[in-house]
């Protein structure tokens, strides 16, 4: 049996009440009662170490939900830069096709109404309007 170590304490008139109303109803002495409120207070592993670590593995999963959209919203800017650098380079041909001769007459017209419907296309890609789930 281990060594026991006599203290002597005051308590307040609601903490002996409350350690005499344990012994009772537990069927144990004033001493043992005082024992386990003492061993449960400052024996036992503490209660909120479980609650911050789930608070952490939340916050851990909202930056990861957060990190997949920002990646989401990159690749997605990055093929509307894509769709434009096309559209703008097949402009700038047909610019160059027109004042140089190539074309013209409603061929030209018909290029014309493509490439403006084309760029009018990226651009609400680029804002939103079409999405690509």
């Amino acid at each position: 049996m281990p060594e026991k170590e006599t203290f002597s304490v005051r308590l307040t008139q609601d903490m002996s009440d409350a350690i005499e109303q344990y012994a009772d109803e537990n069927g144990v002495s004033q001493a043992e009662a005082l024992r386990r409120a003492v061993r449960d207070q400052y024996l036992q592993p503490p209660t909120d170490g479980g609650e911050v670590i789930d608070r952490v593995d939340e916050l851990d999963t909202a930056v990861d939900e957060r990190v997949a959209r920002l990646e989401q919203q990159q690749a997605r800017q990055n093929r509307g830069d894509t769709l434009q650098n096309g559209v703008n380079l097949v402009g700038i041909a047909y610019i160059v096709a027109y004042f140089t001769g190539g074309i013209g007459g409603p061929l030209a017209l018909l290029a014309a109404v493509v490439i403006i419907l084309a760029e009018v296309a990226v651009l609400a890609y680029n804002y939103g309007v079409f999405t690509d789930e």
